[in-house]
């Protein structure tokens, strides 16, 4: 069963992604709609869509058209009754079948998705082939620091309360049961050697990436998240089909 059917874990990411103060809403999804760019009549598939709120807010960029798949059935139902737009389709659909939609995009967004999924070379390579010539694919995830260890992640602090991050297992790829605030997702964790070059073995190159990390401002409402200063949660690609 997928993870985000689950009643706990769908309340529990529902409730992260309409906080506008989350992780994700303050450090991810500025930098994938900034590497985006302009998306005035952009054809764009959001894999992965989740609940749409990526979608809905693409919708209000002037996107042309906006198709969203995922696998969760929960979700999706949850996407077409409250961020429906006369622009966005949501269909349930596995990431790995999108040459199943029989079209081309302009751009393909991801946000914190390809860490779920195995073959990430295959994705990749069913990706460009779902991509206009020169289209964008944009996507975010875990950063590979945070999927490397097998156990529990754990901070130290040392005497002057700076934070220390225990890294292990890095070069150990391979499936990772992550906690995930009220149940435990399945992730696959790759070094960031195998992420490029899986990347640029599939046609594509890399135009812009990005470990984003707190603001001032967030960090003033946040302030346990100066640990992201020395570690950072997320890592974000914009990358270009090559023609």
């Amino acid at each position: 069963m997928n993870s985000y059917n689950n009643e706990k874990i769908f309340n529990s990411f529902l409730i992260e992604r309409e906080d506008k103060n989350s992780p994700f809403n303050m450090q991810v999804k500025p930098t994938m709609l900034k590497f985006m760019g302009n998306l005035k009549n952009k054809n764009i598939l959001d894999l992965g869509c989740g609940m749409g709120h990526l979608a809905k807010e693409l919708h209000f960029l002037d996107a042309k058209k906006i198709i969203g798949i995922d696998i969760s059935e929960k979700e999706i139902e949850y996407a077409n009754k409250y961020h429906k737009e006369s622009n966005i389709e949501y269909r349930i659909l596995d990431a790995q079948n999108i040459n199943s939609l029989n079209q081309k995009f302009d751009i393909i967004s991801s946000g914190i998705v390809v860490d779920y999924i195995e073959d990430f070379d295959t994705l990749l390579k069913s990706i460009n082939d779902c991509l206009e010539d020169n289209g964008l694919f944009v996507f975010s995830q875990v950063h590979p620091l945070s999927t490397a260890p097998k156990e529990k992640r754990k901070w130290l602090q040392d005497n002057d309360s700076s934070y220390i991050y225990q890294l292990s297992d890095y070069s150990f790829e391979g499936k990772r049961e992550m906690p995930y605030f009220d149940g435990t997702v399945t992730m696959y964790h790759r070094t960031l050697s195998t992420i490029i070059n899986t990347i640029l073995k599939n046609n594509f190159e890399i135009l812009e990436m990005s470990e984003p990390i707190p603001s001032k401002e967030e960090l003033e409402i946040f302030p346990n998240r100066i640990k992201n200063l020395h570690k950072p949660s997320f890592l974000i690609f914009k990358l270009r089909k090559k023609s």
